[in-house]
């Protein structure tokens, strides 16, 4: 009978300890997600800083990209010259809006030079008085140099034209010219 005890208290005495050790986990575990917790939250801050400037950034691109409103940033001015509203030259360098440029209804010509010093491409869209676009150039250019290229354009109107160039870093020009 006294083995029978002395078992039951042996028993009774690991149970105490199994029980203890039980509820001391959840104060472990609490005690980690807390870090865990604060961590995601000091991430999620962080993203949504990451997030706001994004689209600040969208913003600026957006407004920089509507039709009819010139290039801010003083490296992407144009230089514009034209010797009759027949023909018509556009410069710049980068990604831009350029400045509205002349053009007489009828077909032109349309010439584009890239002054290339590495690997880039050259997109442009033009457009018209009533707000339409027409893609004219959209080429990956691999080599260093001068890439030249030239496309036909019809002028359904008389008017100011402008021009929207994506997809590049480096100076170029167009020349629209009677065809």
């Amino acid at each position: 009978m006294k083995r029978i005890v002395t078992g039951l208290v042996v028993v009774a005495l690991l149970f105490g300890v199994g029980i203890g050790t039980t509820i001391s986990r959840p104060a472990d575990a609490q005690d980690t997600t807390d870090t865990r917790l604060s961590a995601l939250e000091t991430q999620v801050a962080k993203n949504t800083s990451d997030i706001s400037a994004t689209r600040k950034r969208i913003k600026k691109l957006e407004d920089a990209a509507k039709p009819g409103v010139p290039a801010s940033n003083p490296t992407e001015q144009t230089n514009r010259s034209g010797s009759s509203p027949a023909s018509a030259s556009v410069s710049g360098s980068g990604v831009m809006v350029s400045d509205k440029f002349d053009l007489a209804a009828g077909r032109y010509k349309v010439t584009a030079m890239v002054d290339v010093a590495n690997f880039d491409g050259f997109a442009v869209y033009v457009y018209a008085p009533d707000g339409s676009r027409k893609l004219l150039f959209n080429d990956i250019i691999p080599n260093a140099g001068t890439w030249t290229s030239s496309t036909i354009y019809d002028a359904g109107a008389s008017g100011s034209y402008y021009i929207t160039t994506a997809n590049t870093k480096s100076s170029w020009t167009l020349t629209f010219e009677p065809a």
